[in-house]
């Protein structure tokens, strides 16, 4: 079992300034930012203290796999100019 430190924190603010840090340089790329925080939150729940129902849609396999997908899907769709395009049309309805 895992048991508290006096780090515990210092490192969860880190972890949290971190995925701020990270969400502000990587704004073409919000899944990636999702699935980070799916990932930390699946390893180590105690780290980012998520609501029960945050966790349950990112932190699952469902969604781990989701965000994955999409993930890759984002990534390549900004190599090919087309997908690109169509990609940001798409977010312009979902991303405000």
């Amino acid at each position: 079992r895992w048991k508290s430190t006096s780090n515990d924190w210092y490192l969860t603010i880190t972890i949290q300034i971190s995925f701020l840090a990270l969400s502000a340089s990587l704004p073409t790329a919000p899944f990636l930012t999702l699935f980070l925080v799916g990932a930390i939150e699946k390893a180590r729940p105690e780290l980012l203290a998520m609501g029960e129902t945050m966790e349950s849609i990112v932190a699952s396999w469902p969604g781990l796999l989701f965000l994955g997908v999409m993930t890759v899907l984002e990534f390549v769709s900004k190599c090919v100019p087309v997908l690109d395009e169509i990609v940001d049309s798409i977010m312009v309805w979902i991303v405000p």
